[in-house]
């Protein structure tokens, strides 16, 4: 997978998403999955990707496959808003592969 192109000399990047936490009741998604954010400019939402998780975390992957940090971090953690089923998710730029 290319995590990083050039449309009109503009450098587009990617996100990568990391399951990291979950109480055990979250059903769209597991401990350990990995998300890559895909699309034109990198910001699309994952494929299996929970719609709820993806509304809270946007503003973040949007910041990183801009090229950019989060808070002058290139690693940040959200945790999901489902306050029933709380997940905690990190973000970081994709890497090259």
């Amino acid at each position: 997978m290319q995590n990083r192109w050039y449309m009109n000399d503009i450098l587009f990047l990617t996100c990568c998403i990391v399951f990291l936490l979950s109480t055990g009741r979250c059903q769209a998604m597991k401990e350990g999955d990995v998300f890559i954010t895909g699309g034109p400019y990198g910001v699309d939402m994952p494929e299996g990707f929970c719609p709820a998780a993806w509304r809270a975390i946007f503003s973040f992957a949007c910041e990183y496959a801009s090229g950019g940090k989060v808070y002058g971090f290139d690693r940040h953690l959200v945790a999901c808003p489902d306050g029933v089923r709380p997940v905690l998710l990190q973000l970081e730029p994709a890497q090259e592969e």
